[in-house]
């Protein structure tokens, strides 16, 4: 019993510190590219990573054709409160009027700048003209 009950309070005190268990926050935005709104090309892709300050796991998501993104964290369950710096991984549209010689390579980029997500602020601009 006294085992269960140790194991049981370091569970929660992990689910507490890793923002697990629907304790975090959703951040959401809009990509622009120079403060004009952005949507995605055919066969183009982006993907947002964002990686604690304090270490621990990274956490991503997609931007859609529209140029939304969501980021839920892992499971759903929403992203730890904290700083995080953001890298961009952009798959930039097959072709792109030059001879093809295979799929374009993607290009990861760190952004150079850090998002504080917190309950009141979870709502993100990503410029990509800050990538190029």
């Amino acid at each position: 019993m006294r085992r269960t009950t140790t194991l049981a309070l370091a569970c929660a005190a992990a689910l507490a510190v890793t923002g697990c268990g629907g304790g975090g926050v959703k951040v959401d935005g809009k990509v622009v590219s120079g403060g004009s709104p952005y949507s995605l090309g055919e066969g183009e892709g982006i993907n947002i990573n964002l990686t604690p300050e304090a270490g621990g796991t990274a956490v991503g998501g997609q931007v859609e054709k529209d140029g939304s993104f969501k980021i839920t964290g892992l499971e759903g369950g929403g992203v730890a409160p904290g700083k995080y710096k953001v890298s961009v991984t952009h798959y930039p549209p097959a072709g792109g009027g030059k001879a093809a010689k295979g799929p374009p390579m993607p290009v990861t980029k760190n952004l150079g700048e850090t998002w504080d997500v917190s309950s009141s602020n979870h709502t993100f601009t990503l410029d990509m003209a800050k990538l190029k």
